[in-house]
């Protein structure tokens, strides 16, 4: 790939991003029968920019705040692990997602069919939607993280006053909270439905999800009390 290629697709994905948070970025990719691969492309291009900011562990300030402090000690929230715990992280990370969304996909047709809603698209389009939200939360994430690390240490020097720097924290709490709300977008373009019915189907889902995981847990609770009951008491 030619550099003026690299850089096309760089700026062809910030769009999308743009676009995205806009609520208006799939609109292109609503009910397509196939994995997109300009989708697949920006997945890989946020994964690298989330990991290039996951492991950069030199910010503005960061040997002064330690001069000042404890000379050997990272500021409380700045990670000094190697770079092959984050590669590996955020590897499990995505083949979690990948297969978490066929599993999601299918909680979401019995959902669906809860609601009597009419047929229910593709697990290749809620692929689509799981690789177009993954490339543009795993920047963003990223990126928030890495800024309550400036601001954990800002507070710590006594550069940031305790109710900004609380109130900045607390914005950046809501950055992956709000991505949440674009996961249900992402779901109903691709799938051809409204925001309200998708979140309505997601809700539906999750609720016989717990329902499920309880009386999982309830049946292994069971036998190992019957286990426990058939044991011989010693004298």
């Amino acid at each position: 790939m030619q550099f003026p290629d690299l850089f096309k697709v760089i700026a062809d994905y910030v769009g999308f991003v743009v676009d995205f948070l806009a609520f208006r970025g799939l609109r292109d990719y609503a009910l397509k029968p196939a994995v997109d691969p300009v989708l697949a492309a920006y997945f890989v291009v946020g994964v690298l920019f989330a990991y290039l900011l996951s492991t950069a562990r030199r910010f503005p300030g960061y040997e002064k705040h330690l001069e000042a402090g404890t000379p050997k000690r990272a500021p409380s929230g700045t990670t000094t692990a190697p770079l092959k715990e984050h590669s590996s992280d955020m590897a499990l990370f995505i083949m979690a997602s990948m297969l978490g969304a066929v599993v999601v996909h299918w909680l979401f047709v019995l959902g669906n069919a809860v609601l009597g809603g009419d047929e229910f698209g593709s697990v290749k389009a809620t692929l689509n939607a799981t690789l177009a939200w993954n490339a543009v939360f795993h920047p963003l994430n990223a990126f928030a993280k890495k800024c309550s690390v400036l601001l954990q240490a800002a507070r710590e020097k006594g550069s940031v006053r305790p109710r900004v720097a609380g109130t900045l924290g607390g914005v950046l709490v809501l950055v992956p909270l709000a991505l949440v709300t674009q996961w249900i977008h992402a779901m109903a373009t691709v799938h051809g439905t409204s925001f309200w019915y998708m979140a309505a189907v997601q809700g539906v889902s999750f609720v016989a999800l717990v329902v499920l995981l309880v009386a999982i847990g309830s049946i292994l609770l069971k036998d190992d009390d019957e286990e426990t009951d058939d044991r011989p008491v010693s004298a």
